[in-house]
């Protein structure tokens, strides 16, 4: 893959999203010629933007991020706590114990989590017509 070979062999694909933009013209004969433009380069993460052009037509386009191998990225790939043990069912838990728990899970999260409160009216009800 030509877009591999425009960073260091540390760097492997950590994603990548492409679309199909248009079928490739007769006028075209075949030749589908990739350009890979630069979009980021860092130490940890890169990312590149190919198209393939056809008769001077995008027909294809992708969007490949890579990450380096041998650069440590912390725990930035920890994407849950573990289940606490529990002695009950969680509808035996009584509810202050319950929102104690919750409470201290959204204070470790950084704000990234936020504790539940149902609203009084969900849905807006309006008449129709």
């Amino acid at each position: 893959m030509a877009v591999a070979l425009s960073l260091a062999a540390c760097f492997h694909v950590y994603s990548s999203q492409s679309s199909f933009v248009r079928p490739i013209s007769e006028k075209a004969e075949g030749k589908v010629f990739y350009h890979v433009g630069r979009t980021a380069d860092g130490r940890t993460y890169a990312t590149r933007l190919v198209r393939a052009m056809a008769d001077n037509v995008c027909v294809y386009i992708a969007i490949v991020s890579f990450q380096n191998g041998s650069t440590s990225t912390g725990n930035a790939l920890t994407y849950n706590i573990p289940i606490p043990e529990l002695d009950a069912r969680p509808e035996d838990i009584p509810q202050d114990r319950s929102s104690q728990f919750d409470a201290s899970q959204t204070s470790q999260s950084g704000g990234v989590l936020q504790v539940f409160v149902p609203e009084k009216n969900p849905f807006d009800w309006r008449p129709s017509g």
